[in-house]
């Protein structure tokens, strides 16, 4: 209800009347109301004070609507396959968002953890968790992503952060920007370097190895890469494999899980709109054994 320049607020974000309803309040007071007592949405995203909105990785989202400001990056993953092999067909039992198109709550693209914040979180803006049952170490693991330090788009880097990143993801220990340095110099040496000066990787595990060392677990697990699916790997444990997902004819690489499903850009883009989180079917394997 609009008086004059004032806006009068009848009831809370939640939809609870206002012990004094008539109270008018001019738009900063409301937006201080609306945003101001919000320090932390409960996924743990921190609000930015300049707009109000929570920065999940994915897309961002505006906590008093419960909606997303871009639409669902997997939208593309919920339609299914023609049924022609057992894969497909075993995919299309199995489509992410709890049911892909045949869910009518993904027709809606910018909804929040299926419309039922009380019921489920959304962690990373890629999919919704049971917020019952998350463990703390998924919540931990998607906050130390936020903080892991980057390389510049255009450092050709972004394989070897892929690496490390996956050694983070794994160990849950997150590298200063100076042990990834410290680690790109040492494998940056003699006539044939594990990691050339332009950031190509020659030698990958050689990288896993130094970065496991780096962060004191190299004596708890070994770590392998390979450019094919180990011919185990129904039998792997999902938290023992990530994937180094392909693009552009290996112009480009980014993290996955055991899946090829995206969990993190190993660069720096100054639009967020640029970083892929599509699916490839280009994917080299990561594979973490406990010794």
């Amino acid at each position: 209800m609009k008086t004059s320049n004032h806006l009068i607020l009848s009831t809370s974000p939640l939809s609870q009347p206002m012990k004094n309803p008539c109270r008018t309040a001019n738009l900063a007071c409301r937006y201080r109301f609306l945003y101001g007592r919000r320090p932390r949405y409960p996924t743990g995203k921190e609000r930015d004070l300049e707009t109000g909105l929570y920065y999940y990785g994915a897309r961002y989202l505006d906590s008093k609507t419960s909606r997303w400001l871009s639409g669902d990056p997997a939208m593309g993953e919920y339609v299914p396959s023609a049924p022609i092999d057992d894969e497909a067909r075993k995919r299309n039992g199995n489509l992410p968002g709890q049911g892909g198109v045949f869910n009518y709550v993904n027709l809606h693209v910018y909804h929040y953890a299926g419309n039922n914040p009380v019921k489920y979180v959304d962690p990373d803006g890629m999919d919704d968790v049971d917020a019952s049952v998350i463990p703390d170490a998924v919540a931990k693991k998607i906050i130390m992503r936020d903080q892991r330090k980057l390389y510049e788009n255009n450092s050709g880097c972004c394989l070897f952060n892929t690496l490390i990143g996956a050694v983070e993801e794994r160990t849950v220990v997150n590298l200063t920007r100076e042990q990834k340095d410290k680690i790109f110099s040492e494998l940056n040496q003699g006539n044939e370097p594990a990691v050339e000066s332009d950031g190509f990787v020659n030698r990958q595990n050689d990288v896993l190895a130094k970065a496991l060392k780096e962060v004191g677990k190299d004596k708890e697990f070994s770590a392998e890469y390979s450019d094919t699916q180990p011919s185990n790997f129904d039998s792997l444990a999902p938290e023992n494999v990530f994937t180094a997902r392909s693009f552009d004819k290996d112009i480009h690489f980014n993290l996955g899980d055991s899946k090829g499903k995206f969990i993190w850009e190993p660069l720096k883009y100054n639009n967020p709109n640029n970083i892929r989180k599509g699916t490839t079917n280009d994917l080299r394997y990561i594979v973490f054994t406990r010794k």
